[in-house]
């Protein structure tokens, strides 16, 4: 039984694109979460305990978008790195199968 292992490099790499365009629309985001500004009024009088509680939930947000910006941002490079290592070594098969075939020529 023969198997045969496939890569498809424009899907891997339109991936990898996808993958960037996604972790630009979280910095974009972060941007977003990033500019608000709560002040001890931003709730008025009454409500004034919760611009802490905001502060805090907008800290770990933005900290949860930093982490899936990172990773996708690694996942494009991996899936480029994975496109590069297979050309290789298929470059390098092909040219090992032209040297066996030279090889026996000669002979």
């Amino acid at each position: 039984m023969s198997e045969q292992i496939s890569i498809d490099a424009e899907t891997l790499l339109a991936q990898a694109r996808d993958s960037e365009r996604a972790a630009e629309a979280i910095a974009h985001a972060r941007g977003a979460v990033g500019s608000m500004d709560l002040g001890g009024g931003a709730f008025g009088i009454m409500c004034a305990f919760l611009v802490p509680i905001a502060q805090s939930v907008t800290a770990m947000a933005d900290r949860t978008l930093v982490e899936a910006q990172s990773m996708l941002e690694r996942e494009a490079e991996a899936l480029r790195a994975t496109v590069d290592d297979f050309d290789r070594l298929e470059a390098g098969a092909v040219e090992g199968l032209r040297a066996l075939g030279a090889g026996m020529s000669d002979s």
